[in-house]
């Protein structure tokens, strides 16, 4: 599919901010105003499962992801797989991000969000980030949408 670039990075979702006064969308998500919106690129997306397959990867001592929003389907397309229990330590950089539907609750004008909006990303991360991996693994530090740092528990612990 397209993929809108945003300087050095780029992403599927839409990032939220907080200010002393609001919430808002950040204008690279914006489809009209955002920063750099002439450049695009073609890319081929493809599940974290298949990759992992076809790599050949028994298990994974260290998984670092930094992937703008994307860290909510990759922890959940892992355990889908089976795959979530073969990560020893996965150190992930957490975006607070609305998808498109979700972001139509902001206003489209001005990109000031209520409520409503953060509580969708927030969802996101209680109920299938955190869900998910507290499973599998136990949270050793970290702060919820900035960056956690997540372990393996035992056979032990994961079975009781």
């Amino acid at each position: 599919g397209e993929m809108l670039l945003a300087g050095s990075g780029s992403s599927l979702f839409r990032p939220i901010f907080f200010s002393g006064s609001r919430l808002y969308l950040d204008s690279v998500s914006d489809p009209v105003y955002g920063r750099l919106r002439k450049e695009t690129a073609t890319v081929q997306v493809r599940g974290v499962a298949d990759v992992w397959n076809e790599l050949g990867v028994r298990s994974l001592d260290l998984l670092h992801m930094n992937c703008e929003g994307c860290e909510f389907e990759v922890v959940s397309d892992l355990a889908a797989a089976g795959l979530i229990h073969k990560v020893r330590v996965l150190l992930v950089s957490l975006h607070l991000v609305l998808d498109d539907q979700e972001a139509q609750m902001c206003d489209q004008d001005t990109g000031t969000c209520m409520l409503d909006a953060a509580m969708a990303g927030i969802g996101r991360y209680c109920s299938s980030f955190r869900r998910i991996l507290s499973k599998t693994h136990r949270r050793v530090w970290g702060f919820p949408f900035n960056a956690e740092q997540w372990h393996l528990r035992s056979r032990h612990e994961r079975y009781r």
